[in-house]
């Protein structure tokens, strides 16, 4: 895996790379090879006690870049609460901080974990609007995340490994439906050892997962023994769509069509106003198609 991990970053200016914890660990060992590189680990630890600007100072002379402070600061908007100690920050507010930190080095590769985990859309455009301006001046962005919907909110060349097997993400099949399958009238789920017996339209949406379906319903997550292709023969002819490798909507449910990028897509559904579900790119004339819009 290692020599292809190396090709990827060889032949892409944006890696955007879906696996899990694990395999997440061995590609940041294989990046930390190279030089002038920067690695932004999920649970890095910070100094608590230090207030904001202080602490990108004190970052800053370690890598001799304090020409890069002020920059840093703009592209993530620390502004108004650059005098707080650390301790005092919502782990949004230091997400950003982290991600300033890395900017201040000027590397030429940076490698993030898991960088938009459960941040707000204004924290998601503003580090999608720094991975814009780092392409620009030809700086290499790899992000690794074990989410789907968080590596396709952003532009580049997107794969998904599963046991050092390496597939893109975007190049899709399209499943065939046999319309003379029955219905299904319910659906299976579990959630604390106990099974729960589910109505399609009660369902919001389907997340593959780590290599699990998990079912969502008005905010609660169910693990489903069926797979992502299994529920989508269940399910289409109550309304679900397959908007993406690893989700399926419920698009009673779509109240949203967001464009982050020319080629980034995501949809908002009602009661999950801080969540974004994947839209592909393959997907959207043909979402344009059945839905007339």
């Amino acid at each position: 895996m290692k020599e292809k991990i190396q090709q990827l970053i060889q032949e892409h200016v944006a890696l955007h790379i879906e696996c899990s914890k694990d395999i997440a660990l061995k590609i940041e060992d294989i990046v930390s090879e190279y030089q002038n590189m920067s690695i932004l680990s999920e649970n890095m630890a910070m100094y608590e006690d230090m207030k904001v600007k202080e602490y990108l100072r004190f970052f800053a002379d370690i890598s001799q870049k304090r020409e890069f402070i002020e920059q840093a600061i703009e592209y993530m908007h620390l502004t108004d609460f650059l005098h707080l100690r650390i301790a005092k920050c919502t782990l949004i507010q230091k997400r950003r901080i982290l991600i300033a930190r890395e900017i201040i080095k000027d590397c030429d590769i940076y490698c993030l974990e898991e960088p938009m985990k459960d941040l707000n859309e204004e924290s998601i455009h503003m580090i999608l609007h720094w991975f814009e301006i780092a392409k620009r001046h030809h700086k290499k962005i790899i992000t690794i995340s074990r989410s789907f919907k968080d590596i396709c909110l952003c532009d580049g060349y997107k794969v998904y490994i599963r046991n050092d097997h390496i597939q893109p993400i975007e190049q899709e099949e399209n499943i065939e439906i046999d319309d003379d399958t029955m219905v299904i009238q319910k659906i299976s789920v579990k959630l604390n050892n106990r099974i729960f017996l589910l109505n399609p339209e009660d369902i919001d949406y389907v997340e593959a997962y780590d290599g699990k379906s998990q079912v969502y319903v008005r905010g609660s997550c169910y693990q489903s023994p069926f797979s992502m292709d299994e529920l989508e023969n269940r399910l289409h002819r109550f309304g679900f769509y397959r908007c993406h490798r690893s989700y399926l909507v419920n698009m009673q449910r779509v109240t949203q069509i967001v464009k982050w990028t020319r080629n980034s897509y995501s949809l908002k559904l009602i009661n999950y106003e801080d969540s974004m579900i994947p839209l592909s790119k393959l997907k959207i004339q043909e979402m344009k198609t059945i839905y007339q819009f």
